[in-house]
């Protein structure tokens, strides 16, 4: 099977429900902004990785690890979204849920404890990795309104995906923030971390 449909060619596109609809429909956006996010994560979860075995003495195989999590959960939060206009076929249609929230908030605030007091505003992509990361959270800020958009106006239940994608845009903002003060745990700081 090729990946060329040539079902798309006349601006439509098919949702998991079965649904014809145009491609600049809130379903595609939020699911478009999903992908994006989840790229964006991809190439944030990289970088660690390489800076993790720069032999700088650093790692940030927690932080890879939590990063992986959160794609997977956008992999559920896309499943629900790709519904379209259909109810949700549960009222976990995403699967994420508070438990997922609750692991979330810990994360974020185990970065927190690590940081200073915040003055000022701050200037994106003091280091390769909070670039990524303030990118990522970006992104998570427009999926975000998205979601909110679609779920209004296919008059859906409750949802705990909005409070985690806010949730996850403050661990992201905290994640970069604490790279570029080498403060996680097994961060190092050192001109090495500028990129």
């Amino acid at each position: 099977m090729g990946i060329s449909t040539k079902r798309g060619d006349g601006g439509l596109s098919e949702t998991c429900g079965g649904e014809r609809l145009p491609k600049d429909h809130p379903v595609f956006e939020a699911l478009g902004t999903l992908d994006e996010l989840g790229s964006c994560l991809g190439l944030l979860k990289a970088v660690l990785r390489r800076e993790s075995i720069d032999g700088s003495g650093r790692s940030s195989r927690p932080l890879v690890e939590q990063v992986e999590e959160i794609q997977s959960h956008l992999i559920g939060i896309g499943q629900e979204v790709a519904q379209g206009n259909r109810p949700a076929r549960s009222s976990r249609g995403s699967r994420i849920g508070e438990a997922e929230l609750v692991r979330l908030e810990a994360w974020a605030a185990a970065l927190e404890e690590t940081l200073a007091p915040r003055r000022g505003f701050v200037l994106p992509g003091q280091t390769l990795p909070s670039g990524w990361a303030d990118l990522a959270r970006t992104v998570c800020r427009r999926l975000e309104r998205r979601y909110v958009a679609l779920r209004r106006s296919a008059a859906r239940g409750e949802s705990t995906v909005p409070a985690y994608l806010n949730r996850l845009s403050d661990y992201l903002f905290l994640l970069a923030r604490a790279w570029e003060a080498g403060s996680y745990p097994g961060v190092v700081t050192g001109d090495n971390d500028h990129v």
